[in-house]
C-alpha cells in the first residue's frame, strides 16, 4: 500500500486533480490478490445470521465501516432521517452527470433540471420505481425547505464542476450514480457497498476513482479510500478495479491519494472482517430489535452522506 499524504496543487488545483486522475498507474492488483481477499472474507465471517433471519442484515458501507472501527462492539446505526445534507450528493451527482454530458451549462441549471424531472415523475399517473429515492420527500416540503435542499445540491455540484479541469479529463470520466454492491457468499447476512463519485479511465489503462467527502480528512482516511477499492476489485476483477483512489475534501481543500495493490486489498479484507465480526458479536449479545436491521432494509439505496 502506498500512501501519499500530500498532493502538489499549489497554483492550479483543478488541473492537478485532473492530471492525477488521468495519470493513474496501471493496475498492480492481480487475480490471485482478489481471490485471496474474497477467501479471507468468506472463511473468516460467520455463516449464519446473528438474528436467525434470511436476507441481508448488515449493509456495510463506508460510514458503518468507519463507525465500527471507531467503536468496536457498538451498534452502528440510527433510524434514517431525511435532511438536505443527506440528499445533496444524490441530486448533485445527477446534476454533475448532466454537466459532463453537455446537457447543462451551469451547476444551478443542472440541479434545477434534476429537481423538475423528479417532480414530474412523482406527479405522473402510475408513478413507478424509477423515481429517485429522495423525490417524494422533496415534493412534500414547503417552498422554503425545497430551496434549502436545492441550495445544498447546487453547492455540492459547483464544487465538483468547477474544482476539476474537465477538458483535461476529456471523455474518460463516468459519474457514478449507484453504489457498487458485493454479497459475501459464505456469510449471506453481510453485503459490502462501495461508494465513489467518479470513475476515470487513465492513460495507462488503469482506473482511478474519486471519492468526495465533507469536512476534513479523518486520521484514518486511507481506510475510507481503501474500502471502496476493495468493493470495486471484488465486483469488477483486478483489471477493472481501481489502481488509484483519490480522496477530496473540498470544504477544507484537502486531497489524499491511495495506490491500490494486493497488499492493500489484503489489509482492507482483514479490516472488514474485524468490523463486521464486531457487529456480529454485538448482535448476538443483543438479540432485541436493532436499528441496523431496520436501516438495512429501509434506507434508500444511495444516501447523500
Amino acid at each position: 500500500m502506498t500512501v501519499l499524504t500530500g498532493v502538489p496543487v499549489e497554483w492550479d488545483r483543478p488541473r492537478a486533480l485532473a492530471e492525477l486522475l488521468v495519470g493513474a498507474p496501471e493496475s498492480s492488483v492481480t487475480a490471485a490478490g482478489v481471490a485471496a481477499a474474497r477467501l479471507e472474507l468468506e472463511r473468516s465471517l460467520p455463516a449464519h445470521d446473528p438474528y436467525g433471519r434470511s436476507g441481508i442484515t448488515l449493509r456495510l458501507d463506508r460510514r458503518r465501516f468507519a463507525a465500527l472501527r471507531n467503536q468496536p462492539g457498538a451498534s452502528v446505526d440510527t433510524p434514517f432521517t431525511w435532511s438536505p445534507l443527506r440528499c445533496r450528493r444524490a441530486i448533485g451527482l445527477d446534476a454533475l452527470d448532466r454537466c459532463v454530458r453537455g446537457r447543462a451549462t451551469t451547476a444551478s441549471q443542472a440541479v434545477a433540471d434534476v429537481l423538475a424531472d423528479a417532480e414530474a415523475r412523482v406527479r405522473a399517473p402510475g408513478a413507478g420505481h424509477d423515481i429517485p429515492w429522495w423525490a417524494r420527500w422533496w415534493c412534500r416540503l414547503p417552498l422554503g425547505g425545497r430551496a434549502v435542499v436545492q441550495a445544498e445540491a447546487v453547492v455540492w455540484t459547483v464544487q465538483l464542476w468547477t474544482g476539476i479541469d474537465w477538458e483535461r479529463i476529456g471523455g474518460r470520466a463516468v459519474v457514478v450514480t449507484r453504489d457498487e454492491r458485493v454479497p459475501i457468499g459464505a456469510a449471506p447476512w453481510c453485503r459490502l457497498e462501495g461508494r465513489v463519485d467518479l470513475r476515470v479511465a487513465a492513460t495507462s489503462g488503469g482506473v482511478a476513482h474519486l471519492v468526495v467527502a465533507g469536512g476534513t480528512a479523518p486520521a484514518d482516511w486511507a481506510m475510507n479510500l481503501g474500502f471502496p477499492a476493495l468493493v470495486s476489485a471484488l465486483a469488477r476483477g483486478p483489471a477493472a478495479g481501481a489502481a488509484l483512489v483519490l480522496g477530496w475534501w473540498p470544504e477544507s481543500g484537502q486531497v489524499r491519494q491511495l495506490r491500490v495493490d494486493d497488499a492493500a486489498l489484503a489489509a482492507m479484507a482483514g479490516a472488514v472482517v474485524s468490523a463486521a465480526g464486531s457487529w456480529w458479536r454485538h448482535a448476538r449479545l443483543h438479540p432485541g430489535p436493532d436499528p441496523a436491521v431496520a436501516v438495512s432494509h429501509a434506507e434508500p439505496r444511495t444516501a447523500g452522506r
